[in-house]
């Protein structure tokens, strides 16, 4: 997937802090680019915050962020409610006035869970016992073939 030096915003609930990623998932102002706010949205992770790109997660729409995305596009066009799912259905809480959605999941291993929306590759944690990093990554809808072949048994 093509980079376009976007940041990420991933930071604990009492700071504002700004972490520089090379992917075109998050939303942020890049070096000549306006940030689209239209586009994105703010998922909560373990409370950690992530503000990711409706556009580059539509490209995978079979996942769970890939279908949130959706959702909350749809909350952006008048009469599209009827059509769509509730986010609820997706994650744990929502709070569409600020366009912020809640998981109660490890912000740690959704790091990898963002590098594999950012480069279309997975790499399983070290840290973590493969069955727990399997078990996430179905939550999070993402196809265990996706797993980097450096990274299979």
């Amino acid at each position: 997937m093509p980079s376009s030096g976007r940041a990420l915003l991933d930071s604990p609930l009492d700071s504002g802090s700004l972490t520089s990623l090379d992917s075109s998932v998050f939303c942020s102002e890049g070096e000549g680019e306006p940030l689209a706010l239209g586009d994105c949205f703010t998922v909560n992770v373990g409370g950690s915050r992530f503000v990711l790109s409706q556009q580059a997660l539509s490209c995978f729409p079979h996942t769970r962020l890939g279908k949130l995305a959706v959702v909350v596009a749809s909350y952006r066009r008048p009469g599209a409610l009827a059509a769509v799912p509730s986010p609820l259905e997706l994650c744990d809480d929502a709070n569409p006035v600020d366009n912020e959605y809640f998981f109660d999941r490890s912000s740690q291993a959704f790091r990898y869970v963002l590098h594999y929306y950012r480069t279309g590759r997975l790499h399983v944690m070290e840290q973590l016992c493969a069955l727990s990093f399997l078990q996430e990554i179905q939550y999070w809808g993402i196809d265990e073939l996706s797993i980097d072949s450096c990274c299979r048994d």
